[in-house]
């Protein structure tokens, strides 16, 4: 696709969902990357993908799933997402339903799940490996704290 030099904005789409998407994220002033490449393994091999969105600053990607009552295609989708999941790649996935509603909303609470279910993780093991650890110092820096359960 032509990217048309402004951040975000490329001058076509594949599909009208991908533009409606698109169009989404720039109203919501979330950079995006159109296709760009990811390395996945799949059935043993590595392979190059290009999710229909990427999401640099979040570490997500966004895959638009336009088709539907095709079970060949359904069988592809599903393949595409347990492999994303199998290589641990955060994906949202947006069917045509989607569209039909508050997929704006939908795309923001599942962001927000992706990013949100990252902290926990990394809250976990900062905790686990501060309960490991001896204190040195019975004082902290300036602004530091040990307590992350604020998020």
């Amino acid at each position: 696709m032509m990217y048309d030099g402004n951040p975000g904005k490329y001058s076509s789409f594949k599909s009208r969902g991908e533009r409606s998407i698109a169009d989404f994220l720039e109203s919501a002033r979330i950079d995006y990357m159109y296709e760009p490449g990811v390395l996945v393994v799949d059935r043993g091999y590595q392979r190059l993908w290009y999710p229909d969105l990427g999401l640099p600053q979040y570490d997500v990607f966004i895959e638009y799933f336009g088709i539907e009552q095709d079970p060949e295609y359904d069988a592809r989708s599903r393949h595409k997402l347990s492999t994303y999941q199998k290589n641990h790649i955060d994906v949202i996935p947006v069917y045509l339903h989607h569209l039909k509603a508050d997929y704006g909303g939908y795309i923001l609470d599942e962001l927000h799940r992706c990013v949100s279910g990252r902290m926990s993780q990394l809250e976990r093991t900062i905790n686990a490996y501060h309960s490991r650890c001896p204190v040195v110092s019975s004082t902290a820096p300036r602004g530091y704290s040990r307590s992350f359960s604020k998020y």
